[in-house]
């Protein structure tokens, strides 16, 4: 319904934001998941929360390889390597932001949702895509403004 208010550009550009943010979810939950697979039977909040960083690390490496590449394209001949690297450190400075949203709210539901699911697999998953949810709104308000709005 929303996409119906926004121009075809608009569509485009929102349509592929959200393809790359599932794909990123996916890596986000599938090497979280592997990590939880690998510690075993039960993990504790804080082996969780490093957990939860280093798959957001892999899905930020991700999504920054397909935002530069693919949403938000440049086609300024001048986008060089200097300018390549202003735009990564950026992307770090506002995903920073985004772990520390995203980490917060899947820790604290974790710890609340696991006695209730009775199954730390469902806990961390239902986390995860909580502290994801919240990561989108920061991600992309960063990127187009202070990431790749200039490009």
């Amino acid at each position: 319904m929303i996409l119906r208010v926004l121009n075809n550009g608009a569509q485009k550009f929102v349509f592929k934001f959200l393809c790359v943010g599932f794909i990123n979810t996916i890596v986000d939950i599938g090497v979280l998941n592997f990590l939880l697979f690998l510690a075993g039977n039960s993990v504790s909040v804080a082996m969780f929360i490093f957990m939860k960083s280093c798959a957001f690390i892999f899905a930020v490496t991700n999504s920054y390889i397909l935002n530069s590449r693919w949403v938000f394209v440049s086609t300024n001949s001048l986008y060089t390597r200097k300018k390549h690297s202003l735009v990564f450190s950026k992307f770090l400075g506002v995903n920073i932001v985004a772990l520390g949203m995203n980490v917060s709210v899947a820790a604290s539901i974790y710890t609340f949702v696991t006695p209730v699911l009775d199954n730390y697999y469902y806990a961390a998953t239902v986390s995860a895509v909580a502290g994801s949810i919240m990561g989108i709104f920061i991600n992309f308000n960063g990127y187009k403004k202070y990431c790749f709005g200039d490009i």
